[in-house]
């Protein structure tokens, strides 16, 4: 069996996903992907438009149909990169390498892109067919979306006219998603004063990696472990028997991804150090026990090392305490969806600056008032913890709408086809939806895709066969709107 994924159905929809995998397109860096696509358009002969923040809108006229009824279709141009601990991939320039195993497409040592890139993909392959029905087309390809939806807050309203959208952005095959989470991040940043450690003192090095993480808001409700705050539980536990001076505390990568990996450096008395190293070893070994089932490759490693400065001892404990008392996780779950995370909240990142400890957290809820009320509880926090607080970022959520006439063409279209009910249901996760429903007044949405697994990680995959899927359900539903 060939291991190319040219060979794999639809051929087109991964010719040109293959080809995405080429093209570097991290947040920030779309550039090279957009001009890719406008070329495409070109080929074509239809019209591509660029927005002010760099959103691509490219406009395909109706096919084999009169109607004059337009269908957008969304998706992302970036992807969150992310790779193995020991791989040298550069993203700024490096293709990302697809493989198939055993039924699924993943990539060698990196997060694949297939967020959102079957977007991409499927578009292309819809762009160039000649035989397909549908009415007018506009493909909405939106930028930074991995980093705070930046694409659609910045969005053109005036370059879309129509108001159905198929959303091709979800990750659960046979889910139609019809409302999504609205977020907030915060930043904690707690000050310290540099001092150099005693002459007799000891440092060390804990390393806490090879955590599963994933997608803040799509696996929240796993309960894995998060790198900071297990390092948070050695050093409230340490301090209680050894008088601990920490020299830096790095972890997280991404806003909305559950760190996987920590490092943090102190120092102790040197009368201190068997102890504190013996009592470190022992929480690391019961944190591996306690996290077997849920986060089973979890690794802890602590080292000797040379320190010379460090934070005093008054910040060292305000800073373990404000990290200890950091929410993470699922807070609340939905009493109208079942299995629904309602509210959650991630301790995302940490990193040592010059004289702050900068703590970021990225709170989700469908409910206004209960992100409201995470807000209030951090800032308390940070003011107990003699920490400046800000808010950086956010975006509003899509509420559902039960009685959306696109869900009730959806829902009969896939009955059609696969004879089944597709599963209805809101995530707890950002989808552009709820930015660009606010920009486009009576825009009519849904979102789907196909079955991806372990998103924002280099354990990215995607579910071959839900692919072809994927793509039959947005043709056969483009065709069916055209009557």
């Amino acid at each position: 069996m060939s291991n190319s994924i040219l060979d794999l159905e639809p051929k087109r929809f991964w010719y040109h996903f293959n080809e995405i995998c080429k093209i570097p397109h991290e947040s920030g860096n779309e550039t090279a992907l957009c001009e890719y696509l406008k070329g495409f358009a070109k080929e074509l002969g239809f019209e591509a438009v660029s927005d002010s923040v760099g959103n691509l809108v490219i406009k395909k006229p109706a096919q084999n149909s009169s109607s004059t009824k337009a269908v957008v279709l969304q998706g992302h141009m970036d992807m969150v990169c992310e790779k193995v601990p020991a791989s040298k991939h550069d993203f700024a320039k490096d293709p990302i390498k697809p493989m198939i195993e055993d039924g699924w497409v993943t990539a060698q040592e990196t997060s694949l892109g297939a967020d959102d890139g079957v977007a991409i993909a499927a578009s292309m392959a819809i762009m160039e067919a000649k035989d397909l029905k549908h009415g007018p087309l506009e493909f909405l390809f939106t930028i930074s979306e991995e980093t705070g939806l930046d694409g659609a807050k910045g969005l053109d309203a005036f370059l879309i006219d129509g108001r159905i959208m198929l959303n091709l952005d979800s990750e659960e095959d046979g889910i139609l998603f019809v409302g999504c989470a609205g977020a907030t991040d915060f930043e904690v940043k707690v000050p310290f004063n540099k001092v150099s450690v005693p002459e007799k003192s000891s440092g060390f090095e804990i390393k806490i990696s090879d955590l599963l993480g994933g997608h803040s808001g799509l696996v929240i409700h796993f309960q894995r472990a998060n790198a900071i705050k297990l390092l948070s539980r050695i050093f409230s536990e340490l301090s209680k028997n050894v008088d601990v001076l920490i020299s830096s505390i790095d972890g997280g990568t991404r806003h909305n991804v559950i760190p996987y990996e920590a490092t943090a450096r102190f120092v102790v008395n040197s009368e201190d150090a068997e102890k504190a190293e013996s009592l470190a070893m022992k929480i690391g070994e019961s944190l591996k026990k306690e996290y077997d089932a849920a986060d089973p490759g979890l690794k802890f490693e602590i080292s000797n090392t040379k320190i010379t400065e460090a934070m005093d001892e008054d910040a060292s404990l305000r800073l373990i305490r404000c990290i200890d008392l950091s929410p993470h996780g699922v807070i609340k779950m939905s009493h109208d969806l079942e299995g629904l995370v309602q509210t959650s909240t991630n301790l995302a990142k940490i990193v040592t600056e010059d004289g702050f400890v900068s703590i970021s957290h990225s709170s989700r809820s469908s409910n206004k008032t209960e992100l409201e009320a995470l807000s209030n509880s951090i800032h308390s926090l940070a003011k107990l913890s003699g920490a400046e607080f800000e808010e950086t970022g956010g975006y509003p959520g899509w509420q559902p709408n039960m009685d959306s006439e696109l869900l009730a063409f959806t829902k009969r279209v896939y009955q059609k086809l696969y004879n089944d009910e597709p599963g209805v249901t809101a995530i707890h996760a950002g989808l552009e939806c709820g930015l660009i429903g606010e920009k486009l007044s009576g825009m009519d949405m849904i979102s789907f895709g196909p079955h991806l697994e372990s998103v924002h990680s280099p354990n990215e995959r995607v579910k071959i066969d839900t692919c072809e899927k994927f793509y039959n359900l947005i043709t056969n539903l483009l065709e069916e709107l055209a009557v």
